[in-house]
């Protein structure tokens, strides 16, 4: 039950972000994501990566993708230092 009621709450707010940001510059892209299911999910998370060299601000240079849920080594806090994690910088 409360599967639905989710699904249907992140359409309403995905519907009410899209009315505010219509055009983003990801709109349209080709994201050749693979993503691997281990034997222990869910306990630990999928694999995802792209091709390398695959350009996107939460991807690596390896293709792999830059997200904490999607670490097995969870970071629990964010210091200053470590505010871009993916290693991209804004100025390049």
């Amino acid at each position: 039950m409360s599967d639905g009621i989710a699904r249907s709450r992140l359409a309403e707010e995905r519907k009410a972000w899209r009315k505010n940001h219509p055009h983003t510059d990801w709109e349209g892209g080709y994201f050749p994501l693979t993503i691997n299911f281990s034997e222990d999910y869910p306990s630990k998370p999928p694999i995802c990566k792209f091709p390398n060299g695959f350009f996107h601000p939460n991807v690596y240079p390896s293709g792999n993708v830059c997200l904490s849920i999607l670490s097995e080594r969870r970071v629990e806090t964010l210091h200053y230092s470590d505010a871009n994690p993916c290693g991209h910088s804004r100025f390049a």
